[in-house]
């Protein structure tokens, strides 16, 4: 059984690696720390941060079965990603398909490079059961000035462990 790579650090290399900004621009920053650890000084928007991920174990005991050489255990978990921008750091894109990017247009498109990284090139992890992908929903800022677009999303995933 081979234990998985640390997903937090795989996917901020993967994503960096492998975003096709023909499709969208790149975040300028790929980050695990979380934004309120950084933002202002220590990020450039937009941003992607994998700030955490949560794990569980399955069953009563957190272990599902046992094998000749011991019991295993079934983890499950997430990991949160985000992706950032401000209407500033949108209008510094500049524009696409001769339209201005909107903030909450970059982070569609931004999201849909995520996922299809994410379906293509994260899932070849190994050591994984499965990775899928979380489209998840939008989270803006709008008490900071300026407002802060933000769309959290997930890499749900599952291994197993002796």
């Amino acid at each position: 059984m081979t234990t998985p790579p640390e997903i937090k650090e795989s996917l901020i290399e993967i994503y960096d690696a492998n975003w096709d900004t023909a499709n969208v621009a790149k975040p300028l920053d790929i980050k695990t720390e979380s934004f309120s650890e950084v933002y202002p000084d220590g990020i450039t928007l937009p941003a992607m941060t994998i700030p955490t991920t949560t794990e569980n174990s399955v069953g009563e005991t957190g272990y599902v079965a046992m094998s000749n050489s011991g019991p295993v255990q079934q983890k499950v978990g997430q990991a949160q990603v985000n992706l950032w921008i401000t209407k500033e750091g949108a209008h510094d894109l500049g524009t696409y398909d001769d339209n201005i990017i909107s903030p909450e247009g970059w982070l569609d498109r931004a999201r849909k490079e995520a996922g299809r990284i994410t379906r293509q090139k994260v899932i070849l992890l190994p050591g994984y059961d499965y990775i899928a992908w979380d489209s998840g929903q939008d989270r803006h800022e709008k008490d900071r000035q300026p407002v802060i677009f933000r769309r959290m999303s997930f890499v749900k995933y599952s291994y197993k462990t002796r």
